[in-house]
């Protein structure tokens, strides 16, 4: 196993999280964890109005589509991408998890150049991870916005999982509450990685998961960052 300090960080998340639902019972970690599918279904919805915005109506795209550009300029310089089986043997070179480079891989078509008005390959991988940049922003823009009303709305749960009988059902539930907890918090930093995929910070934590096979198995199978891709 590849130990790092970002796989050491996830793991002391789910320690922390299934200790927490224990202490808190299944009842408050189950409204929070309805309250959280019911941010992201709003998120789902929200977001994309977000993202349309960044980046047909903003300076943003064209700005981080240079700084994506010269992050996988070294990459993109070692083979002749004219030739198209050089192109999946570059996407392969990538530090990216294999939910990315499938990404790539998969949208490397003619229909998507043409929405992403470009015409060579090294703009496609710069301009197509901007975009996914900036809807990943966005997601995470609109769930903390939301996630703030939640927490005010979750107060109240707290006067119910007082009443005794309640109380005694919670703690085993809660395990299993905190467990997902985690999960779902994980998930949502998975995004907030790809976020910082074109500065120094975010190239560094990509890395610290692309190295680690917990974490590579958790981003490939992030439900949610399946749905931004």
């Amino acid at each position: 196993m590849d130990w790092n300090y970002l796989l050491i960080a996830v793991l002391a998340l789910f320690v922390i999280c299934v200790i927490q639902g224990y202490q808190k019972g299944f009842l408050r970690i189950a409204i929070s964890l309805v309250g959280i599918v019911l941010v992201i279904a709003a998120v789902f919805i929200l977001s994309p109005y977000v993202s349309d915005f960044l980046i047909n109506k903003s300076g943003a795209y064209d700005s981080l589509k240079g700084k994506v550009e010269s992050v996988f300029a070294d990459d993109n310089a070692k083979l002749d991408n004219t030739i198209p089986e050089n192109q999946e043997l570059t996407i392969e070179s990538y530090e990216l998890p294999q939910l990315l480079k499938n990404a790539l891989k998969q949208n490397n078509t003619d229909e998507v150049y043409k929405q992403l008005m470009v015409d060579i390959f090294e703009d496609y991988i710069s301009g197509y991870l901007s975009r996914l940049i900036l809807k990943a922003s966005s997601f995470i823009g609109v769930f903390v916005v939301l996630s703030i009303v939640l927490w005010l709305a979750l107060k109240s749960a707290d006067l119910i999982a007082k009443i005794p009988i309640i109380k005694g059902f919670n703690k085993f539930l809660g395990l299993v509450a905190g467990f997902i907890n985690a999960l779902v918090i994980t998930w949502i930093f998975f995004i907030v990685v790809v976020m910082f995929l074109g500065n120094e910070t975010g190239g560094k934590l990509m890395e610290e998961i692309y190295r680690s096979p917990i974490l590579t198995f958790l981003f490939n199978e992030n439900i949610l960052m399946k749905y931004l891709t």
